[in-house]
């Protein structure tokens, strides 16, 4: 396991110099057409202290965290001397949101029902 030192530095780095593969994967290249992966990268991160003594005199507090996460959005596609973007499909998300408007509807239908 890193020790104290390199875990700050491995942050820093992550948190002061985004880089382009956090972003862009690597091309893929298949008869003259090359595809760029691109995600939705975010980092995130908090802290905390402390102060005063404890009841029994001690210094007491601390606190810390960081999170990552990334999901793909889609692809640049080049192709003939000319890129689009295609951009990914969450099928899950997609999911979620038409259960969700499924379930508004069956209530605003139900209490149009019970008012009329």
């Amino acid at each position: 396991m890193p020790d104290d030192d390199e875990q700050s530095r491995l942050l820093h780095r992550l948190i002061d110099h985004p880089a382009p593969g956090q972003v862009f994967g690597e091309p893929v290249t298949h008869d003259g057409v090359v595809v760029l992966p691109v995600a939705q990268v975010s980092h995130g991160g908090g802290g905390g202290g402390g102060s005063g003594p404890e009841p029994a005199g001690k210094a007491f507090g601390m606190g810390g965290g960081y999170g990552a996460t990334a999901r793909p959005v889609g692809a640049f596609v080049i192709a003939r001397g000319s890129a689009r973007f295609v951009p990914a499909v969450d099928l899950t998300r997609l999911a979620v949101v038409a259960a969700c408007a499924a379930v508004s509807i069956a209530i605003l239908l139900r209490r149009r029902r019970a008012v009329g």
